[in-house]
């Protein structure tokens, strides 16, 4: 072989080694999206079970939030929705009252969860980085389980607030039993935490609504 073919030669397996571990690189980063975006999507409906159970007791929105080995940020906000009759009723009195405040008492709820930017994704969501929204219609005055039950009784506010729901057909959907201010996008931060300095974890079952536990611990999201 003249020296010319020998260099051709090395040229030609260099591409094809650098198409290979180009190709390599890209599959491998589309696993990790993946994965990160199924976690993204387990966790974002962990927070939804736990806000049904009882929304008092979520995480801060400015802290983010540790599962499956990396740290994940995320928003909640309520809609309301509503809902017409299938059949029309028959008077004005069918309308008013309990009837006109159980229609109206529905709202969504949606949960967007995405990496946060301590692995690898970003502090607001963007298109590059994976993420997960979740929206689900929620009855604020049904109980799933008998754990939020056990709660609910044992906070005479939120009791209060359950009971003169049913009782006062004109408190509409007012007063919802412990519902907190919905949490907004977090802005940009000053100083970002460093790692392990603030943050919430995810533990448990996500049927039972309390797999998500949180700790302000020494520094913030804002």
């Amino acid at each position: 072989m003249s020296f010319l073919e020998v260099v051709v030669a090395l040229a030609i397996l260099g591409m094809v080694a650098a198409t290979s571990f180009a190709a390599i690189t890209a599959i491998t980063s589309q696993v990790r999206a993946s994965r990160s975006r199924l976690a993204a999507t387990e966790l974002a409906n962990r927070l939804i079970l736990q806000y049904m159970d009882d929304p008092t007791r979520m995480p801060q929105s400015s802290l983010p939030i540790e599962y499956a080995g990396n740290r994940y940020r995320w928003t909640l906000r309520e809609g309301s929705v509503t809902l017409n009759p299938a059949i029309p009723p028959e008077s004005a009195e069918r309308t008013s009252g309990s009837a006109t405040r159980r229609l109206d008492r529905f709202k969504t709820i949606s949960l967007t969860v995405w990496l946060g930017e301590e692995s690898g994704g970003s502090y607001l969501p963007q298109e590059s980085t994976p993420v997960a929204t979740l929206t689900r219609l929620m009855d604020p005055y049904t109980l799933r389980n008998p754990d939020a039950i056990d709660r609910l009784m044992a906070d005479p506010d939120r009791r209060a607030q359950f009971i003169e729901a049913f009782t006062n057909p004109g408190a509409g959907t007012t007063a919802q039993p412990g519902a907190p201010r919905t949490p907004t996008p977090p802005n940009t931060p000053r100083s970002r935490p460093r790692r392990g300095a603030g943050s919430t974890s995810v533990s448990g079952s996500g049927d039972s609504g309390s797999g998500v536990s949180g700790s302000s611990g020494s520094g913030g999201g804002t």
